[in-house]
């Protein structure tokens, strides 16, 4: 994978859905790009990963709720570049000292 800068969006609140991996509860959300603009608010259909665990979830309905994805969007979301960075910043953080010290 070529190393490339990734750019955070702004924080948007949502209503509270657990996550289907590790059963944490979220409540926002933001975009990524590799690009310098500010990321949009999630939309049924977009992918998102757990802050906590990693797991990809995709958003659906009009209350923006988080499930697990189907087999066919599963095997999309693994082949994603972007979404297998975004995992492996996740992993990252949970090794970093300050999260140590938490």
């Amino acid at each position: 994978m070529k190393k490339r800068e990734v750019h955070f969006g702004r924080n948007v609140h949502t209503l509270e859905s657990a996550c289907v991996g590790c059963g944490k509860i979220l409540d926002g959300a933001f975009g990524f790009d590799f690009e310098r603009r500010k990321g949009p608010a999630p939309k049924p259909g977009d992918v998102s990963l757990c802050f906590y665990c990693g797991t990809p979830m995709v958003w659906e309905g009009d209350d923006m709720r988080l499930r697990a994805p189907t087999a066919e969007e599963a095997a999309t979301i693994a082949g994603d570049e972007r979404v297998q960075l975004a995992r492996q910043l996740i992993k990252e953080k949970d090794r970093t000292p300050e999260s140590a010290a938490s």
